[in-house]
């Protein structure tokens, strides 16, 4: 278990002081806005405007949870719309066509060569 999904516990039993910790620590990386909408692994700046693009289904999952627990404890349909989007890109871009699924998409596509170009596009264009 998490500390995000510890906190939540916590504040299920009635902690006030839990419940505001994994409120902020959901807002943290709840910013699926950015395409495709997956939850990134880290940043190297505390406002999480510059996540690293590398997408590991492992945090994916972690994060669907958490999200989907956020919802279902308080509502917010922010935490929906995270896990939402968290679901489809693993949908779209880490299922493969026979079904199963890949373990991670790399931040960079061409070797040596960083495509932050290639993330700021939008999904549409992605496919092009």
């Amino acid at each position: 278990m998490g500390f995000r999904e510890y906190s939540i516990d916590l504040a299920q039993a009635g902690d006030k002081n839990a419940e505001q910790m994994a409120r902020q620590l959901c807002m943290y990386n709840s910013d699926c806005s950015i395409p495709p909408g997956a939850a990134y692994t880290n940043t190297p700046r505390r406002d999480w405007n510059a996540p690293h693009f590398e997408k590991i289904m492992q945090m994916q999952a972690e994060n669907l949870r958490i999200y989907a627990l956020a919802y279902a404890q308080w509502g917010d349909p922010e935490y929906l719309h995270a896990a939402t989007e968290i679901a489809r890109f693993v949908k779209t871009f880490l299922t493969g066509p026979e079904g199963a699924f890949y373990t991670s998409q790399d931040a960079d596509l061409i070797e040596g060569k960083h495509s932050a170009d290639y993330f700021a596009r939008d999904d549409a264009a992605r496919r092009n």
